[in-house]
């Protein structure tokens, strides 16, 4: 679900609504002038120019009219995966997502944790020789949302070791929504894991 370069933002306080629109219009209170609640807007907060063209929020729009049927085929999809490749994943020492059981998923994308580098670029292979998307993770970006660089929040070493233990052993399955369909119908056999010549690493991990 996107419109390109946009979005929506949802809030569940509206106490923020008031704020969250002055600072999607520039930092200026333009909304109320538009409204007729003032005679001019001026600056009132941060602000940058968050506004999507009409075109864009139409298109989103309907996506969102669309909202439960859209993350009904994703959800199919990604559990095909988490199903079809459960027995696979535990013979070849690859870790799955795990989901708290008080808690949902977007399936906004399918990953698998490789027993070592040289499994995942192996497993990258196998799937692009298959035309199916699949990537590894930008280190400097993790090491970053995890605090390393003290710019974006505290150092917490605890989250920044198990990023550096992942970032070269993970795989990011992201056609989730143009495979839903075949992988949905298929959930016995997804089609990126059927056996085939391909180098995947060590035996153990050969699909």
């Amino acid at each position: 679900m996107q419109c390109g370069e946009g979005g929506a933002l949802v809030i569940n306080d509206m106490s923020l609504h008031a704020r969250a629109e002055i600072i999607r219009d520039k930092g200026t209170n333009r909304g109320d002038f538009l409204r007729g609640v003032v005679g001019r807007y001026r600056w009132m907060d941060i602000g940058s120019s968050y506004l999507p063209s009409e075109i864009l929020a139409a298109f989103l729009t309907a996506q969102l009219e669309s909202f439960e049927e859209i993350q009904h085929r994703r959800g199919r999809a990604w559990q095909a995966y988490h199903s079809g490749l459960a027995d696979w994943a535990l013979r070849s020492g690859v870790a799955q997502p795990t989901v708290p059981a008080d808690c949902t998923h977007p399936a906004h994308l399918y990953y698998l944790l490789m027993p070592d580098p040289a499994n995942r670029k192996g497993l990258l292979a196998h799937l692009a020789a298959r035309g199916i998307g699949g990537a590894a993770p930008a280190p400097r970006m993790i090491i970053v949302l995890c605090g390393a660089s003290g710019k974006f929040g505290s150092k917490q070493s605890g989250a920044i070791e198990v990023a550096r233990r992942c970032l070269h052993r993970s795989v990011l399955v992201d056609r989730i929504a143009l495979r839903a369909h075949h992988v949905a119908s298929n959930p016995s056999s997804p089609k990126m894991f059927r056996r085939s010549s391909a180098n995947l690493g060590s035996p153990r991990c050969r699909g």
